[in-house]
């Protein structure tokens, strides 16, 4: 068409040929449905609602969301310390629990007569960025340990909803070697499961948290070294859950967790905890304490053959002053699995297949309680050979403001690109 001037009416005649053209040929490529296939996936609805957040907060000019992290780390021999670094900085000091899930070197069982093997986590120099943490033997042992495996959870303070229940992370400052009652945020329904680490390093002498009497409204605790000797004062945090298995979203991911309180059975013996179900696909991160003081020998939680059916807890006395035979005592062991996990550049990372589906209606039931009245949405996903197309039908000609989240999932040898757009009237 050098040369040639075209009037508006030819070019829009020349323009619609060629979007016809173009759209054409992209039928060829793929089909294009606005019904949705016969079933959404659960974590399909999941990850929609971790996109469904962060563009309403997008909408309502609101900053990120919070995040946790859980993850493990192998410890270095001889009490070396090791410094883990979060994989992104959080927004204030978060607490840090840590619990020994190996058992390479101890004295529990059949090694409780090992006077030189005991040992417990310490931490220090926690900040928004990280912290350093070793296995730490008392001061009668030798101080020469094995390399051990570490289970760690980075995560805010305050009451966290997770499926139908909540995590609730408190802090205790200036605890010293005196019992101190500490009143829980919330009244449970029964005593919960507690965890506690110390986040603090002012006094350097071998010491854990020991942890007596709880209730649904209170629990004991203090620091404890290896001969109850006066201890400075350090910062401690907790985690409390009611027992039981939980499903959820918890700030930017889908975990599955389990809390069990034991009965009070639990000696120098391995005790095996079977996690109901077959639950984890995968050995979960593991965290367990002792929350009762039935024996008055110094002595900790140890962790040994975790898998994704089992684990077993166990007393371990330390040092080389005690006989390494314990009585009964009652533990908190939660553990975790991240299911699905939103990382830093929208894309989901940890994808594990769930077996049940549920309807295309119950998944516009699920959209539809969790977005406000007046915004509305459409999700987009391509697997490679159609398009699904799920949305509410009001138009964005009228919409005040858009919002746009991306992500690929993956699932066994499949690729999805899912868009979630959402609008505002």
């Amino acid at each position: 068409m050098c040369g040639i001037k075209m009037d508006e009416k030819a070019q829009f005649y020349v323009y619609e040929a060629i979007i016809a053209s173009v759209l054409l040929l992209l039928s060829t490529l793929f089909v294009y449905t606005l019904s949705p296939p016969p079933t959404v996936s659960p974590q399909s609805t999941i990850q929609l609602k971790i996109l469904a957040d962060r563009a309403l907060d997008i909408l309502k000019n609101k900053p990120a969301q919070q995040f946790f992290e859980l993850g493990s780390a192998s410890l270095p021999a001889d009490q070396e310390w090791k410094y883990i670094r979060f994989d992104k900085e959080f927004s204030s000091t978060p607490a840090v629990f840590v619990t020994i899930k190996t058992y390479n070197e101890g004295r529990c069982d059949v090694d409780y007569k090992n006077r030189n093997a005991s040992t417990y986590i310490r931490i220090k120099n926690v900040t928004a960025k990280g912290f350093q943490v070793r296995v730490e033997e008392p001061s009668s042992q030798d101080g020469k340990h094995k390399s051990e495996n570490i289970s760690y959870l980075a995560i805010h303070y305050g009451i966290h909803n997770i499926g139908n229940t909540t995590l609730e992370v408190g802090r205790i400052d200036n605890l010293t070697d005196s019992y101190r009652n500490v009143k829980f945020i919330k009244t449970y329904n029964e005593t919960p499961a507690i965890i506690s680490t110390i986040q603090s390093y002012n006094d350097g002498e071998f010491v854990e948290p020991r942890i007596r009497n709880p209730s649904s409204t209170t629990f004991e605790i203090k620091l404890e070294e290896e001969q109850d000797n006066y201890h400075a004062e350090e910062t401690v945090a907790y985690l409390a859950i009611e027992p039981g298995l939980y499903t959820g979203v918890l700030f930017n991911a889908l975990l599955r967790v389990y809390a069990e309180k034991t009965p009070n059975s639990v000696t120098h013996n391995w005790y095996t905890i079977t996690f109901p179900n077959n639950v984890f696909s995968k050995p979960p991160e593991i965290f367990a304490q002792i929350m009762t003081e039935n024996g008055n020998q110094n002595a900790h939680a140890r962790v040994n053959n975790l898998s994704n059916t089992d684990v077993k807890v166990a007393v371990e006395e330390a040092g080389a002053i005690y006989d390494g035979a314990h009585t009964k005592e009652e533990f908190g062991v939660i553990a975790i699995e991240i299911i699905a996990l939103e990382n830093y550049t929208d894309r989901l990372t940890q994808l594990v297949m769930i077996n049940d589906n549920i309807s295309h209606e119950e998944f516009f039931s699920f959209m539809n309680s969790m977005l406000p009245e007046n915004v509305f949405y459409q999700v987009r996903l391509y697997d490679g050979m159609n398009i699904y197309m799920w949305y509410t039908g009001e138009k964005k000609e009228y919409a005040r403001k858009i919002a746009r989240s991306h992500y690929i999932i993956s699932s066994g040898t499949r690729v999805y690109d899912v868009e979630l757009e959402i609008w505002s009237i």
